[in-house]
């Protein structure tokens, strides 16, 4: 049952080669749009930072509004909204934000490791806050933690 559980929530999907903004459905054998959406939800009154490994992350829209691509706004709060890459989110507490990982090609993999690759790649994230990481019991890491997968080849696919 675990298992099943996280293959369901797990981020993950094969690697592609083209922008992850760039949307247009791949047409190899199991090829997936350049990224996968993920929500990030803070439910409490704590901020958080939320830091991917392995690919930075499209930040989009937080609490439901659209960030454009060019000539941002700043927020209530002073902040600056716009479409960007980032390596670590900070979702502020009651906020949600919504960004794209790119299912894509590490940007420290080198060559000789990228193209021997035959099984899946998993990369944790966790959160920057030090409240976050010590919540049980004071071991890091302790609480929010999560990974996702960068799927291995399939045979007869394109990479």
């Amino acid at each position: 049952m675990n298992r099943a559980a996280d293959e369901e929530t797990t981020i993950s999907g094969y690697p592609r080669q083209f922008d992850a903004r760039e949307f247009a459905e791949g047409s190899a054998i199991g090829s997936l749009r350049g990224g996968q959406l993920v929500r990030l939800v803070n439910c409490g009154i704590v901020y958080h930072q939320m830091h991917f490994h392995g690919n930075h992350l499209w930040s989009v829209r937080c609490n439901n509004v659209d960030w454009p691509r060019t000539e941002g706004f700043v927020d209530e709060n002073g902040y600056v909204c716009i479409q960007q890459w980032e390596d670590v989110i900070k979702v502020r507490g009651m906020e949600s934000k919504d960004a794209i990982i790119p299912i894509k090609r590490p940007p420290d993999a080198v060559d000789p490791v990228w193209h021997a690759r035959k099984e899946d790649w998993a990369y944790p994230m966790h959160c920057h806050s030090e409240s976050s990481q010590t919540a049980a019991g004071g071991m890091y890491p302790g609480g929010l933690t999560s990974h996702w997968i960068l799927k291995a080849p399939i045979e007869g696919a394109s990479s």
